[in-house]
C-alpha cells in the first residue's frame, strides 16, 4: 500500500507521534499537519528522521544534497498542537529541506537556548516561517536566502544576534515588547528602514534607524537604506555592536557627540567614515574586535575599560 503525501495527525497524548506514521511515510509524505500535544519525544524521533538531509560536503564546505536517501517533507503544519516538551523548541531536522515551517503554541524560543542552535540556518529551500503568539525570542534564521515575508508576534521581547541576517525580509515592524535586538539582527536583509510602535519604552526610529529611547545610542542601521550619505544625529553617544554590519551606505559622519564605537560597529561595511574632527578615514578590517573611545584624540583599547563609560 502507497504512502500518503499528505497527512494530518491529531495526538491526544504527546510522544505518541512514531504510532501514526510508518518508516515509509517518513520519507515520502510531502506535508503534514500536526493538530493536538506534541511532546519532545515527537519531535527527536520522528520530525527529526523527516526533516533530516542526507549529502555531503566538499573541501569548502559546501553541502550537496542527496535526494533519493533525504526525506522528502515539504510542508511541516504544527500550529494546532500544543507543544508539551518544555518552553524551547529542540533542535531537529539537520540542514532541513522544507518550504513552510509552522510552529507549535506553547514554545518560549524556536530553538533550543542552550546551545543556541538551528536547524534552519543557511537554508535555500525556506521561504515562510509563521511564528505562534507566546514566543518571546527567535533566532536561528540567518542565511535562508528565500525567506521574504514573516510576521512578529507581539509577544517577541528579543532578537538574536543574527536572527535573520541574509535573508530576503523587505520590511519588519517591532512591537511595543521588543527589549533586544543586535546590529546584526535584520543585517544583510533587504530592509530599507525600520518601523516600529511607538509606545516601545527600549526603542525608537529615527529615519528607520533604531535608537535607544533616550536617542543615544545607535543600535541598527538598514542595511538597504536608500540613504548613501548617513549624518549619525548630534547626541548620538554610542554606535553599537554590530550597528552598521553589512551596510552598503556610502559614507558615515559622525556627531561631536559621539563617545564610543563599540566593536564590529562597521563589520563588512564599506562606507567612508567621517570622524567629528571632519577629516575622513577608512577601517578596512572589522575593529579586530576592539572598542573606540574618543578621548583627546581616537585610540584603540580593550573594550574591557569601557564598562565605567
Amino acid at each position: 500500500m502507497e504512502s500518503f503525501i499528505e497527512k494530518t495527525v491529531h495526538l491526544e497524548q504527546p510522544d505518541t507521534l512514531s504510532g501514526f506514521i510508518s518508516e515509509k511515510e517518513r520519507m515520502t509524505l510531502r506535508s503534514l499537519k500536526i493538530t493536538g500535544k506534541l511532546g519532545e519525544q515527537d519531535v527527536l524521533d520522528v520530525l527529526d528522521d523527516m526533516c533530516w538531509a542526507h549529502g555531503t560536503f566538499d573541501e569548502y564546505d559546501d553541502f550537496t544534497l542527496n535526494e533519493e536517501e533525504s526525506p522528502k517533507l515539504k510542508i511541516l503544519d504544527m500550529g494546532d498542537c500544543t507543544y508539551c516538551g518544555g518552553v524551547d523548541f529542540p533542535y531537529f531536522g539537520y540542514i532541513t529541506q522544507l518550504q513552510k515551517i509552522v510552529f507549535p503554541k506553547g514554545i518560549r524560543c524556536c530553538i533550543d537556548n542552550i546551545g543556541n542552535e538551528s536547524s534552519f540556518a543557511d537554508s535555500e529551500t525556506l521561504t515562510t516561517v509563521v511564528f505562534p503568539e507566546g514566543m518571546v525570542r527567535i533566532d536561528g534564521f540567518s542565511n535562508c536566502v528565500n525567506i521574504k515575508d514573516v510576521t512578529i508576534p507581539d509577544s517577541v521581547r528579543e532578537f538574536g544576534n543574527y536572527a535573520f541576517c541574509g535573508t530576503s525580509i523587505s520590511s519588519i515592524r517591532l512591537s511595543k515588547n521588543v527589549e533586544v535586538i543586535s546590529g546584526a539582527s535584520f543585517s544583510h536583509t533587504l530592509i530599507e528602514k525600520f518601523e516600529m510602535d511607538a509606545l516601545n519604552p527600549n526603542f525608537t526610529i529615527i529615519d528607520g534607524v533604531i535608537f535607544t529611547k533616550d536617542k543615544t545610542r545607535l543600535i541598527a542601521y538598514p542595511g538597504s537604506s536608500l540613504v548613501r550619505d548617513y549624518v549619525i544625529p548630534d547626541g548620538t553617544k554610542v554606535i553599537a555592536k554590530n550597528a552598521f554590519y553589512g551596510g552598503s551606505i556610502k559614507s558615515i559622519s559622525f556627531p561631536d557627540s559621539l563617545e564610543i564605537i563599540e566593536e564590529y560597529a562597521f563589520n563588512n561595511c564599506p562606507a567612508e567614515l567621517i570622524p567629528t574632527s571632519g577629516e575622513s578615514f577608512t577601517i578596512s578590517i572589522p575593529n579586530e574586535g576592539k572598542t573606540r573611545l574618543k578621548r583627546f584624540n581616537w585610540r584603540w583599547c580593550d573594550s574591557r575599560q569601557t564598562d565605567n563609560h
